[in-house]
């Protein structure tokens, strides 16, 4: 079941959105801070996306949530959730938002 917000639909990754991460990971700007902005390929694309929908699939907790507008269903980027492993003490939060979804008190 997704995750509803005010701003903000979650949902786990499925298939269907390799195009929008495509997108999101070939955005320079988006990446810069990351990568250099270099571009990444559709096949890295997609074998992290598939690799993501297995995980999801094996763990109930956390994981990779497709963001999205909540009224209108535009992607907005993704958010992921993953428990502390044996050595920590903290859950840790990721995210990257396509610049649509910047200034929007999203982050």
């Amino acid at each position: 079941d997704p995750i509803r917000t005010e701003r903000l639909r979650l949902r786990r990754f499925d298939t269907g959105d390799a195009d929008n991460l495509l997108a999101l990971h070939n955005d320079p700007l988006v990446m810069r801070w990351i990568n250099g902005g270099e571009a990444t390929p559709r096949t890295v694309i997609e074998g992290g996306t598939a690799s993501i929908i297995a995980d999801n699939q094996e763990h109930t907790w956390g994981g990779f949530h497709t963001a999205e507008d909540p009224v209108t269903g535009p992607f907005r980027g993704w958010f992921s959730l993953s428990r502390p492993d044996a050595d920590e003490t903290q859950s840790s939060l990721g995210y990257r938002l396509a610049r649509s979804a910047w200034g929007r008190g999203l982050e």
